[in-house]
């Protein structure tokens, strides 16, 4: 998260699914598990439809790549490999706090 630190927030608020990319700062002495903070717009259609308490999940993503079926020493004998997709990802579930606060937009 502190080396991929654009995450995808998806939501469940009170007008529908969402998901929406978000960069994300883990602060890692904060809470039992650390915190992740970020900054979203007042008027981002985020703020108007999440509340305090809201879960959420977020997806860190870092390095992916695709693995061809003749990678696999095994493909050569039993002929029954299938390509696959390597990838590195991590999953935070939480509770959204919302703070809204003048002194942070005003720059």
């Amino acid at each position: 998260m502190k080396k991929n630190p654009l995450g995808t927030l998806f939501t469940n608020g009170k007008s529908r699914f969402d998901a929406n990319h978000i960069p994300f700062e883990l602060h890692a002495h904060e809470g039992q598990q650390g915190v992740l903070h970020s900054h979203v717009a007042g008027t981002s259609p985020i703020c108007q439809d999440l509340a305090t308490g809201d879960e959420v999940l977020i997806d860190f993503r870092a390095a992916d790549a695709y693995i061809a079926p003749n990678w696999y020493p095994s493909k050569v004998e039993s002929k029954k490999q299938v390509p696959s997709w390597n990838y590195m990802v991590a999953h935070v579930y939480g509770r959204v706090t919302i703070r809204d606060d003048e002194r942070m937009s005003a720059a």
